[in-house]
């Protein structure tokens, strides 16, 4: 007989459904907030071809091609999330159409401290995605093993400074025009 042992924590973690949620933006339209699963590959695609290179620039800090930004290669990496390490949700619409993307990647320096960042369709922008999905990524973090969540934002990009701010993240002061959102959780 085998001696009883704990079970060992699987090597990738299956897929969080417990973090889907439906929320109500300001205009009253409905999203789900859910993890993003490698069967998102296609809406991704859709997803990018619909990001104007202004919101590309703001998200990534330089122009990324959109056959790039699509290549099966990346979106691979994107959509097949190893949960342990990332988390990574979409904002779906009833449509199913997804209107905007937030993740938590864990920083190499220490496993209680993660990087956040957020994409917002332009059509989307300003309804409230950006804010609804950065407040699961604060409430997720805790869950995780997070003690703090921090992300780069161009000093120009207002509206993201705007989402953090009542939040309660201390912004760091800009260097080489880029400003670190800082949150304790």
């Amino acid at each position: 007989m085998t001696p009883e042992s704990p079970v060992p924590r699987a090597p990738i973690r299956p897929y969080p459904s417990h973090y889907i949620e439906g929320v109500e933006l300001r205009d009253g339209t409905r999203v789900t907030l859910r993890p993003i699963c490698p069967e998102d590959e296609p809406a991704m695609v859709r997803f990018h071809r619909n990001l104007s290179e202004f919101s590309v620039h703001f998200r990534y800090f330089h122009h990324i091609a959109l056959s790039e930004r699509v290549s099966h290669q990346r979106l691979a990496q994107i959509c097949f999330v190893d949960y342990n390490l990332n988390m990574v949700l979409v904002a779906e619409t009833e449509a199913g159409e997804i209107a905007g993307v937030g993740r938590l990647s864990r920083a190499v320096a220490s496993e209680a401290e993660a990087e956040f960042a957020l994409i917002v369709a332009d059509a989307w922008q300003n309804h409230g995605i950006g804010a609804a999905l950065l407040r699961k990524l604060i409430a997720i973090g805790p869950q995780v093993g997070m003690r703090r969540i921090f992300g780069s934002v161009l000093a120009d990009n207002q509206p993201m400074l705007d989402i953090c701010a009542p939040l309660g993240f201390e912004f760091g002061f800009p260097e080489d025009g880029v400003i670190e959102a800082s949150l304790l959780l």
